[in-house]
């Protein structure tokens, strides 16, 4: 760290306030809470040039990424991830296919696997190496920088952000800029750790890997998120809290239904066949499913979800 500038944050994002406490300290870096309306941040930050270090080809190599983008020989992973939640989280909203925008696209594979399914997709990635692997991989020309930098006259029909708006330095700018560029009843999905986890609790291995720090720039709970969205128009239409570890060990999930589900999906390419088009992934709830989301609210998992529409 001593070769890095740090940035120490004087007035909170969202509600400007100056008065802040400590919230925790990991690996020498500290999180602040405001204690007005209770963002939780890292601070002092890296300076923004320094911040980009962060993100070079070794940042989906290590303990963190690689398993999802690498194969034990080092080599880089084709498509396997079915995005089954993801799907679904998105297109039971709609009755058809509009424009797509992803912050935070990594390798592409999920922009490719909604390509396949016929969404117009558009992507937002910070690093480099990632942009070249998906335009190796995938084929997709994802913008490389950050939606601060990214300027389009195009309004999207979903805009979602997965494990992305804690590594953004401004998200409060992120929620308003987002919210111009959806259409009407469009949906806003947001996929960030939870800060109140139950996981974080007894696990400290859960606690590095959520706050990752320094990359992580805030740290959300859902109610606080829940209630930025509101304060910025939008209207929440559902919030996943996902499930402890503890949880699903106990249930001894296999996630049965959702392979059920996942064997319906078609992935190859979509046709110029009108009738060989998707049908839309809709919600198929089970009493197991139903029993977790209710542990869930007692236990929250070390992620959560949260779906809003303009």
């Amino acid at each position: 760290m001593e070769d890095i500038k740090l940035v120490k944050i004087e007035n909170c994002i969202f509600c400007k306030s100056s008065e802040y406490k400590i919230y925790d300290s990991l690996d020498g870096w500290e999180i602040s809470e405001c204690r007005s309306c209770r963002y939780i941040f890292t601070n002092p930050r890296p300076s923004d040039e320094d911040l980009q270090s962060f993100y070079d080809f070794d940042y989906f190599k290590d303990t963190r990424h690689h398993d999802k983008f690498f194969n034990s020989d080092g080599s880089v992973k084709s498509n396997v991830e079915d995005y089954y939640n993801r799907i679904k989280d998105i297109e039971k909203w709609f009755s058809t296919r509009g424009k797509l925008l992803e912050l935070g696209s990594a390798h592409g594979d999920f922009l490719y696997k909604m390509t396949q399914r016929g969404w117009e997709t558009y992507g937002i990635e910070i690093s480099v190496e990632a942009v070249e692997l998906a335009l190796m991989k995938n084929n997709l020309k994802i913008f490389n920088g950050t939606f601060e930098d990214f300027e389009t006259d195009k309004k999207f029909d979903v805009i979602c952000m997965y494990q992305t708006l804690e590594h953004v330095k401004d998200p409060k700018y992120v929620i308003e800029k987002a919210f111009r560029l959806l259409n009407k009843n469009g949906i806003l999905v947001i996929e960030v750790p939870n800060v109140k986890a139950f996981d974080l609790r007894i696990s400290k291995k859960r606690k590095w890997l959520s706050y990752d720090l320094p990359r992580h720039l805030s740290h959300f709970s859902p109610s606080f998120l829940k209630k930025r969205l509101l304060e910025n128009s939008f209207t929440i239409l559902e919030t996943d809290l996902y499930y402890p570890e503890f949880v699903l060990k106990l249930f001894n999930w296999q996630h049965d239904n959702k392979r059920k589900a996942v064997d319906k999906i078609n992935t190859e390419p979509m046709s110029n066949n009108e009738n060989a088009i998707h049908e839309m992934l809709k919600d198929h709830t089970t009493w197991k499913g139903s029993a977790l989301k209710k542990f869930s609210r007692l236990f929250p998992g070390w992620k959560f979800t949260i779906i809003a529409k303009k």
